[in-house]
């Protein structure tokens, strides 16, 4: 999925909002497996 907006994303404005969002996304995703591994 992140292949494909980097490849639509030419424009480097559009390109660090994507990548923005796409570590936002991982961060918060590690954050829910740690939590529920603690459980």
């Amino acid at each position: 999925m992140s292949i494909e907006i980097f490849k639509i994303a030419k424009n480097t404005q559009l390109r660090k909002i994507c990548i923005k969002f796409y570590w936002n996304g991982r961060k918060k995703w590690v954050g829910l497996n740690l939590k529920i591994f603690r459980n």
